[in-house]
């Protein structure tokens, strides 16, 4: 289990309460039966069972707290846009999730997961443009992102339905797209702080990092 700088650090700790405080809003504002499949912990993790969702510090720290983990680099952020970026990104985060287990054949209710998946990513990237602007550098990066991510996802239907035909450089490219909107959130920072120097070494620890457990969302 990946370690947050929240013990011994009250202003973490305080965003991170924050960042559970407005998903769980979000999700407990939506219309039926959206609300419900959106307040489920399985709808997020794709395992069974009607636990409640707590909010995102409750799901894997490595997919959907990235700012925390990287804290050295975005705490140097306003308290404000921090938590901006940081819900918008986790939005995105956890579509992608939804979307992931809707390729996978693990959504209960495929219709609903399709509307739940629409409207998080909707909302992360409304909320991203408000941060950062129409004019930044950061949105070619994301639509880089958002592209590979998508080509991942085709790519693992196409193993599935032809194992044989999949070689392991192309499973390799395949397990690291998964990542690439995590990589999202943390160019969204960069961006914000102007460091988007950066973003090649951050990339690269990001996938490397979740390649090697290759568990995405639990």
């Amino acid at each position: 289990m990946m370690m947050l700088p929240v013990r011994g650090n009250e202003r973490s700790a305080s965003l991170l309460a924050a960042l559970d405080e407005r998903c769980l809003a979000f999700v407990a504002g939506l219309p039926e039966p959206l609300r419900g499949l959106g307040l489920r912990r399985g709808t997020y993790t794709g395992e069974p069972g009607d636990d409640p969702f707590a909010g995102p510090s409750t799901l894997n720290p490595g997919v959907t707290l990235t700012p925390w983990l990287f804290w050295q680099t975005t705490s140097r952020l306003d308290d404000k846009t921090f938590l901006d970026l940081a819900e918008a990104g986790c939005l995105i985060v956890i579509s992608s999730a939804l979307l992931d287990h809707l390729v996978d054949g693990q959504a209960e209710s495929p219709e609903d997961a399709v509307l739940l998946q629409r409207l998080f990513h909707e909302r992360g990237i409304a909320g991203l443009r408000v941060c950062l602007g129409g004019g930044s550098p950061f949105w070619v990066i994301g639509d880089r992102l958002i592209a590979e991510h998508l080509e991942g996802l085709a790519s693992e239907k196409r193993m599935r339905a032809d194992p044989t035909g999949f070689s392991y450089p192309e499973f390799q490219k395949m397990v690291q797209a998964k990542f690439a909107p995590i990589v999202l959130t943390m160019a969204a920072y960069l961006a914000a702080t102007n460091r988007l120097e950066l973003l090649e070494p951050v990339e690269a620890s990001i996938k490397l990092a979740r390649y090697a457990t290759h568990r995405p969302y639990v």
